[in-house]
Formats: structure tokens, C-alpha cells, sequence
């Protein structure tokens, strides 16, 4: 009854179709703010913010790089137990006792907290990054049927918010071209490999590069994320490693 009221007060309908483009335009602006609130996800994965979630993995990469570091100094990083580390040099001299626990180390005045942050580990950090493109390869025998290149990136990408992000981006490709995404995600496994000769040769490396690592490079920042938008990003060559078939 109410309808029907209603419908001989607006016979021509006047008053429904502006209700109508008025519920039209809030749909449709209603589904921009949406857009714009998820467009910036095209990249996400959970699975690139899972080795987040392990605190301890990742001291425990800081640890094995520091240790590494330090040993072309002739100096050694010495477990004390499971949380305490002392950094000695050559002459047996303890230069800092370290520890990964920061609440033992705001309570002890003889502790210093290890992190990414700390000077000496800044220091080291800054010594092997300037180390030249040409003195960063190695060449190991691993589980491969053919030769594989795989490549170290460090991205560093800034959004137009200011945002910043830092990012290693391991990248595997095998002689023609084909990406090797196994290989990549155990390149921790690779750098540890026994070592080997090489395989190819500078020429080969060069075109290698230019007609597969940096435009695969290129298309995994796209897809990140990092290469799109009012944003800007750098790619710094960290590590080179030729993976060799181990029965070759």
C-alpha cells in the first residue's frame, strides 16, 4: 500500500531515478576506495614474510657472517654458550664479548648486543659490500644437470611515501636462459658447496647477464612490487655463484 502511495506521488519516477544514480555512484565509489586500498598487494605473498617469524634463523646468519668476516682479520668468534660469543684476535686478545639476548644485555655493562646495527658488525658489513663485482664469484660442485649462474642481489626500493625496504633477491638461470627457482631458494646451501673450476667464461658470463639475470632481475621486482609506482629502487650485485654439475 505504502508503494503504491508513493508511486502516484511520482508518477514519472522522477525521485527513484535519482535514487537510483545516487546508489550507483556510491557503488562505484565504493569500489574505487576498495581498489586503491588493495591495489598495492599484487606482490604479496605470505611466503616472503615467513623467515620474519624466526627470530633465531636469522642470528644465526649474523653469527656464521660475522664469524666469516672476521677470520680474514685472523680473528674468531668464539661461542661461549648458546646466547654469548667473544670476538679474539690474533693474539688470543678478547675485542668484545657479544650476546644475542637483549635483555642480558641491557642488564651487563660487559655485554654488547649483536645485531645489524652494532659498529663492528656495520663495519663488516660496509668492508665485504665494497668488495669489487669481479672478486665476488665462486664456483661449486652441486646436484645440477647443467651449469647454473645464480646471482646475489641487494634491493634497496623506496616507495613514494618515503617507505623503505632492503631486500637480498637471489636469481638462478641455467645457460639458455630458463630460470632455476629450486636453486634459489637454497642458495644458502649453494655458498657453502665445496668449491670447483669454472664453467664459463667472462664473455660468456656478460651475455648471460644481459639477456637473462637482469631482465629476469627486472620481472621479479615488477611482480614484487618494487618496480612500480612513483617509488625508485637500486640493484647491487652481491655474490656470483657457478653451481657445477658434481659429476662433471
Amino acid at each position: 500500500d505504502r508503494l503504491y502511495q508513493e508511486a502516484l506521488s511520482d508518477p514519472e519516477l522522477k525521485r527513484t531515478q535519482v535514487e537510483l544514480e545516487a546508489a550507483l555512484s556510491n557503488s562505484r565509489e565504493a569500489r574505487q576506495v576498495v581498489f586503491d586500498l588493495f591495489q598495492d598487494l599484487d606482490g604479496f605473498s605470505l611466503d616472503d614474510y615467513k623467515p620474519f617469524s624466526d627470530v633465531s634463523s636469522g642470528l644465526d646468519r649474523l653469527v656464521r657472517f660475522l664469524s666469516a668476516a672476521v677470520a680474514d682479520r685472523q680473528q674468531k668468534l668464539i661461542k661461549v654458550d648458546d646466547e654469548t660469543y667473544d670476538l679474539v684476535t690474533v693474539d688470543d686478545t678478547r675485542r668484545a664479548r657479544f650476546t644475542l639476548n637483549r635483555d642480558t644485555a641491557m642488564s651487563q655493562d660487559d655485554l654488547e648486543l649483536m645485531g645489524l646495527d652494532h659498529p663492528l658488525v656495520q663495519e663488516e658489513l660496509g668492508r665485504w659490500r665494497s668488495v669489487p663485482p669481479e672478486d665476488v664469484g665462486i664456483a661449486v660442485s652441486g646436484d645440477v644437470d647443467m651449469p647454473v649462474l645464480l646471482s646475489l642481489w641487494m634491493v634497496e626500493a623506496s616507495a613514494g611515501n618515503g617507505e623503505r625496504r632492503v631486500v637480498l633477491q637471489p636469481i638462478a638461470v641455467k645457460q639458455d636462459g630458463a630460470r632455476v627457482p629450486a636453486v634459489e631458494r637454497q642458495c644458502e646451501r649453494y655458498l657453502q658447496a665445496p668449491a670447483t673450476s669454472p664453467r664459463f667464461v667472462p664473455k660468456q658470463r656478460l651475455e648471460l647477464f644481459a639477456r637473462a639475470v637482469e631482465p629476469t632481475l627486472q620481472r621479479e621486482l615488477k611482480h614484487k612490487g618494487a618496480a612500480n609506482g612513483d617509488g625508485s629502487y637500486s640493484a647491487e650485485l652481491i655474490g656470483y655463484v657457478e653451481i657445477v654439475d658434481q659429476g662433471a
